[in-house]
């Protein structure tokens, strides 16, 4: 099953919603809250750097430097 997710064409549409300590979870607000497509990711800060992880890829993980960094990897 593959999941569509809604990339925003703003970063200001997408909103780090923290879940826990050092995580957060990334949403595209221009998507009903309801509507799955718009959950686009995870982030945890692991040693300094933020790994992102996509809901459209579950297994593939990604350090960067910022939780800015990981907002923008989503902008379409």
């Amino acid at each position: 099953m593959t999941l569509n997710l809604s990339y925003p064409q703003r970063l200001a549409d997408i909103e780090a919603q923290h879940v826990g300590k050092d995580q957060w979870r990334l949403v595209n607000i221009a998507v009903d809250g309801s509507d799955a497509a718009g959950l686009l990711g995870f982030v945890e800060l692991i040693d300094g750097q933020y790994e992102l992880t996509e809901s459209g890829r579950p297994g593939v993980h990604l350090r960067v430097a910022s939780l800015a960094e990981a907002r923008a990897r989503f902008v379409a």
